[in-house]
């Protein structure tokens, strides 16, 4: 892997961050990054070969806590 690369993935991964504070930088950089690559962002993602229908989360799962089922009733997990 190539040093700005690498960068553009770590850039990538601190985007996951739940504070703003890093993670708005991090999505700036890792723009930066990539238009000085020449890379467009469909450039940075792959189709899955093959298609999996996208499933909604099913509420909280902590341990404890209500979660919905499939009906939408309420349960206590």
């Amino acid at each position: 892997m190539s040093i700005p690369f690498e960068r553009l993935v770590k850039s990538l991964e601190l985007t996951k961050s739940v504070h703003d504070g890093e993670a708005l930088p991090a999505v700036r950089h890792a723009n930066w990054i990539s238009t000085e690559l020449g890379l467009m962002s469909a450039d940075l993602v792959q189709k899955p070969a093959t298609s999996r229908p996208h499933q909604q989360p099913r509420g909280d799962d902590r341990e404890g806590s209500a979660a919905e089922s499939d009906y939408g009733e309420v349960q206590d997990a």
